[in-house]
């Protein structure tokens, strides 16, 4: 999408430069990874008789619109579904975190702030990821859920649609 606006505006492919993300992926441990799916939701302290989902980015109401997700998910069993929301919390996550404890059952959600390094477990027990931001780049974690087995659940957006292309589901 952007690189047809910038050549709308014409500025030539020579001046153009696509820096792709570096995320290095272990095909063998994801495999590994994906065949315990679930196996370490009691370390993760997460419910095992639940299907997760998680939504992963700056826990705000603005951009990564975590307020959305809280609102959409309170509309789903809380018997059946628990949701996971991992990202950067600040003070702008206030709003977000008074609203779950408003509308959602305790026992029904999460919201964490964790390291890279602690995301694989979590997105590899997770069922869903949900990406309700409506304006992107290439978010990380779109790429992090396809290593994970998950089949994103997007806004669609012409960003996402090209990214995605088959890998994700998107909805308006």
């Amino acid at each position: 999408m952007y690189v047809k606006q910038l050549r709308v505006a014409g500025i030539p492919d020579a001046q153009l430069t696509l820096l792709p993300y570096a995320i290095q992926t272990d095909k063998n441990e994801n495999v590994q990874l994906h065949s315990g799916h679930g196996s370490r939701r009691s370390k993760l302290r997460l419910p095992e008789d639940k299907r997760i989902i998680i939504s992963v980015g700056a826990v705000n109401a603005h951009h990564k619109r975590m307020d959305y997700v809280v609102h959409e998910f309170s509309r789903l069993a809380p018997k059946e579904y628990f949701l996971l929301i991992v990202g950067q919390l600040d003070q702008l996550s206030e709003g977000v975190l008074a609203l779950a404890k408003m509308k959602l059952r305790f026992d029904s959600y999460q919201i964490l702030q964790l390291g890279q390094e602690d995301m694989k477990d979590y997105l590899f027990d997770s069922d869903y990821c949900i990406l309700a931001s409506l304006h992107e780049g290439l978010p990380r974690v779109l790429l992090e859920a396809l290593g994970a087995g998950l089949l994103p659940i997007l806004h669609d957006s012409s960003v996402t649609r090209d990214a995605m292309n088959e890998y994700g589901f998107l909805a308006t």
